[in-house]
């Protein structure tokens, strides 16, 4: 497979410059149809998968398929790109489980609507790009990437990893109402955001976290916390959108109590570092009599590293058909000196000096020139009409700003042609 992007202005009528990346020798693309509409390999997507080879994409149509588990669980390199709607499981109840995925390949799953993910045991690199889910369970991880998710996305949990969640929205569930006064059955608690333990790495960018609502009525529920992390650390880059807030306490209803649920904190560090920039840390305001929310809570020696100026963070326009085009937006702070890496491969290869590691093998760079006082440099790039669906390009932007002799890069975004 090729993948030809075409620059959308060249200089003073400068031949167009090609980006043009080898896909894998021997790679099948796979058509999965739950109808066995015209061209379909399989009706189910576990069949395309236990059929796969790394590097082989798999294309679905609209419809419910079987969950991705147990036997049929992804645990090679391919891409699984979903055409309209499409749900795995029976009415997205089950789960999408990627595990003991091998050091060198990567997995990418665009536009899959499911109940949960679980991805564990992988030393590969896994991307999830403009998909619905209730839930995210990340283990032992070396590189998980999850941006621009369709909608607002039900609570993360990290442990041992390193995750990068971009241009997203997580809200906790809310606890369950309690019975009636009469039965003193307690509602339940609101549920965590964002949780981060076992000295994992979470980068949070241009993305909001909020705790879920503590259940009312007999005992009341508890807010949820926004973000929890325990011994890790936990990178915000928020470029100026990004708010994190803890759910609010449930209310007593005038029951046999007479009082109401705590509020959640926004974050709570507990032990590890706090490095964050262009986030809007809040107080959960108090319902009734219950205690107050904090903005930030430290326990356990954590450490609070505000950045100034604010860090880079990059935005992609929604992926494209072949023939179509795709916008980068990077915002980094005047003056500074933008340029944008391009290439095939993921990495997370670290360079001393330099907070955010280098996220891909480079295969093609642009210079973008200097940041103006908006703060803002965009590319444009338009995709070749011999693009395949499941080409794909990794992209990551570098500043570099004089006037503090410092180097700073922002999380990756993933182009995946449809």
């Amino acid at each position: 497979m090729q993948y030809a992007v075409q620059c959308a202005r060249s200089l003073l009528g400068s031949v167009t410059a090609l980006l043009a990346f080898a896909g894998i020798a021997n790679a099948t693309t796979w058509i999965v149809d739950i109808n066995n509409g015209a061209g379909a390999n399989f009706l189910q997507i576990r069949d395309a998968v236990v059929a796969s080879q790394p590097g082989d994409v798999i294309i679905v149509r609209p419809g419910a398929y079987s969950p991705l588990s147990g036997a049929y669980a992804i645990n090679k390199g391919i891409t699984i790109i979903g055409q309209g709607t499409v749900t795995v499981g029976i009415l997205g109840i089950n789960d999408v489980d990627i595990r003991n995925l091998p050091a060198g390949e990567t997995v990418v799953a665009v536009n899959l609507t499911v109940r949960g993910w679980w991805i564990t045991t992988c030393l590969g690199s896994v991307t999830i790009r403009e998909s619905k889910c209730r839930s995210t369970t990340v283990q032992q991880c070396a590189d998980v990437r999850i941006q621009s998710m369709a909608a607002i996305i039900g609570q993360v949990s990290v442990s041992n990893s390193r995750v990068e969640i971009a241009n997203t929205t997580i809200q906790g569930d809310s606890g369950n109402d309690g019975q009636s006064c009469n039965s003193w059955w307690p509602a339940t608690n609101g549920m965590t955001g964002l949780s981060v333990d076992g000295g994992s790495v979470v980068h949070l960018v241009r993305s909001s976290v909020f705790g879920g609502h503590g259940g009312s009525n007999s005992i009341p529920g508890d807010g949820g916390l926004g973000v929890s992390a325990y011994n890790s650390e936990l990178w915000i880059d928020g470029g100026g959108v990004s708010t994190i807030q803890g759910g609010y306490g449930g209310w007593s209803d005038g029951c046999t109590t007479n009082w109401d649920g705590d509020n959640g904190h926004g974050v709570l560090m507990n032990g590890g570092r706090l490095i964050r920039s262009g986030v809007t840390l809040l107080p959960t305001p108090p319902q009734g009599n219950g205690a107050a929310g904090h903005p930030l809570m430290l326990l356990g020696g954590a450490i609070d590293q505000p950045v100034t100026p604010d860090s880079p963070t990059l935005e992609l326009a929604r992926d494209p058909l072949p023939g179509g085009g795709v916008l980068f937006t990077i915002h980094a702070p005047p003056g500074s000196v933008v340029r944008l890496n391009l290439g095939s491969q993921p990495q997370v290869l670290a360079t001393p000096g330099i907070q955010v590691q280098n996220l891909l093998v480079k295969s093609q760079s642009f210079d973008l020139g200097i940041t103006p006082p908006q703060g803002v440099v965009m590319k444009r790039f338009s995709i070749s009409p011999l693009a395949l669906p499941g080409d794909r390009l990794f992209s990551q932007a570098q500043i570099v700003m004089p006037s503090i002799a410092q180097v700073r890069r922002t999380a990756s975004a993933l182009v995946v042609v449809r």
